[in-house]
């Protein structure tokens, strides 16, 4: 034959005890053992979305927060229960809300990844410059978008340094013209 059957998509997500024992009511203990395979599962994942090096937090279709990881409450310096509900748009500085308002608005119209370099307010220091992936949640989820804050002051820091020699390099460019022609041979 072929080999062993492909999985399905429920099957290739489930804990594989659920997927490999047999289950029905014939299967002894098996609604036990399920819902205690199923309960550790579920308690992984969490500690993954918690533990993950990126904040990630759910908006419903009103901008508000309806879920977040512990990365983005210890980011934005708030408890997690507190942002729940909360405007995430209302933290961003006032001079960015625009750019955040035109990603999140291009994420809801297409299915496409949506990204912004804005300033969040925190609650005990400035500000913090973060890149923010914004994308339409998946089909089957309530509507709303998902998105992704990526710590960005060292990015910000070369954006800076990038744009200062820049200016230097310019500065210096317009001082050698300046001397050419105050040192004109022909004269």
């Amino acid at each position: 034959g072929r080999g062993p059957a492909r999985r399905t998509r429920a099957e290739w997500y489930a804990p594989r005890a659920m997927v490999d024992q047999p289950t029905g009511p014939g299967a002894a203990g098996s609604d036990d053992a399920d819902l205690a395979e199923l309960r550790a599962s579920h308690e992984r994942l969490r500690m993954l979305y918690d533990q993950c090096v990126v904040g990630q937090i759910s908006l419903d279709e009103d901008g508000r927060i309806t879920e977040a990881n512990l990365t983005a409450a210890d980011m934005l310096e708030v408890d997690r229960g507190a942002l729940m509900g909360t405007s995430l748009a209302d933290r961003v500085v006032p001079d960015d809300r625009a750019q955040f308002a035109a990603a999140a608005r291009s994420a809801e119209g297409t299915r496409a990844r949506q990204t912004a370099l804005v300033r969040i307010e925190r609650q005990d220091e400035g500000p913090l410059w973060c890149r923010i992936e914004l994308a339409r949640r998946g089909s089957g989820s309530p509507a709303g978008l998902s998105l992704v804050l990526c710590e960005a002051q060292a990015e910000v820091a070369a954006l800076e340094a990038t744009r200062d020699a820049d200016l230097r390099r310019h500065t210096a460019v317009d001082a050698l013209g300046e001397a050419f022609y105050l040192i004109d041979p022909e004269d």
